[in-house]
């Protein structure tokens, strides 16, 4: 037990930079593996915790309807600081579709 809270930060590292897309979710990973939680208890909980983005994109559905293949993208990326700024976008059709796809794609490689 002191060999993994001696180096629980590397845990940490590792798992924010590819894999854990929640911000949150960090901090509780970081709990679990302190406490030896189960798998199934780490899915589980990140599957709960990142469904709310789901909730996110019903609303700009109509929107994401429109983007043809970036639909999928689009409904992927929705965070709350890209929920948050696409709520804000008064632009309207095209214009509209690219600012919103393009605040995703900052946001996600940010």
């Amino acid at each position: 037990m002191k060999r993994i809270e001696k180096h629980v930060w590397i845990y940490a590292f590792r798992k924010s930079v590819p894999i854990v897309y929640t911000g949150a979710f960090q901090f509780i990973l970081i709990s679990f593996f302190n406490g030896a939680a189960s798998p199934v208890t780490i899915a589980m909980t990140a599957f709960l915790m990142n469904s709310r983005q789901v909730f996110y994109s019903l609303t700009f559905l109509k929107d994401f309807s429109e983007m043809g293949h970036r639909k999928l993208y689009m409904i992927h990326a929705m965070t709350d600081e890209t929920y948050a700024v696409n709520c804000t976008i008064e632009l309207s059709g095209q214009e509209k579709e690219d600012a919103m796809f393009l605040v995703a794609f900052i946001s996600r490689c940010s």
